[in-house]
């Protein structure tokens, strides 16, 4: 069964909220509490007994990152804030020679149903006569929509096989994204969108057009078809409205500031 088109943002607040909730974008254990809808937006200013009170940073890098609006924050930045989950890759994890050139999506196929963690963990305890060269992405999205990072995507992982991967993609200039799903799993509507943002994210932070963007099984058909049964035709369209989104409100935040 295709995955499904991913829905637009909602225009009710408190329902937007409620979406992102559901995206596991609020990593932070902190954030997992039941959201108060009455209360301002993140970010927005709050009258205190000693005037008015400055935005949150952390506050403002999480709502840039869900709007798509992120590129000017640094991978470390958004570790910081809880969007990434740190979980690094033991081994394996090289300078890169070559400059990000394209993003690959994969699936991880698991024998069992296992979230993310897990999958990290089973690529920690695979190696190569003890010279650790186990495979690995820099990107998981698990399940609820929560993205671990297992290393920078400035740095290179081992997620394809250069002797077998078409287009001129290699682990050297290209980033890895696993999501999360094994037998007749569906991909959900939380992991769509956290891959929207991230891929959004990579697009913006390497100057990467929709082109660069392919799935496993395009650039290593001989061994690979993942990510198995997703609907790449939709989540492009999907991806696509999203970024033509984020445009808008850049221009509109340089309004705000005069800048236009």
């Amino acid at each position: 069964m295709p995955a499904q088109v991913l829905q637009s943002e909602s225009s009710d607040p408190a329902e937007a909220l409620r979406n992102e909730i559901l995206a596991g974008l609020y990593s932070r254990s902190e954030n997992q509490r039941k959201p108060d809808l009455t209360r301002k937006p993140e970010g927005s200013q709050r009258s205190t007994e000693s005037g008015i009170e400055k935005p949150n940073p952390h506050s403002e890098h999480r709502k840039d990152f869900r709007q798509g609006t992120a590129k000017h924050i640094g991978y470390t930045e958004l570790v910081r804030d809880g969007v990434f989950i740190r979980k690094p890759l033991e081994g394996s994890v090289f300078e890169r020679t070559s400059p990000v050139q394209f993003i690959v999506l994969h699936s991880t196929e698991t024998k069992h149903p296992a979230n993310a963690e897990r999958v990290i963990d089973s690529w920690n305890n695979r190696g190569d006569n003890g010279r650790r060269l186990n495979p690995g992405t820099q990107f998981v999205v698990d399940r609820d929509g929560k993205i671990y990072t297992t290393a920078s995507p400035d740095k290179a992982t081992i997620h394809v096989n250069d002797s077998l991967t078409r287009r001129g993609v290699k682990n050297q200039n290209s980033v890895g994204i696993e999501i999360v799903r094994t037998g007749e799993q569906q991909y959900t509507y939380a992991q769509k969108m956290a891959l929207t943002r991230l891929v959004s994210y990579l697009q913006d932070r390497y100057g990467l057009g929709d082109g660069r963007i392919v799935t496993h099984g395009q650039i290593q058909p001989a061994t690979r078809r993942d990510p198995v049964d997703f609907d790449v035709a939709a989540f492009n369209k999907s991806r696509r409205q999203f970024r033509q989104n984020a445009q808008t409100i850049e221009q509109q935040k340089k309004r705000d500031k005069g800048d236009v």
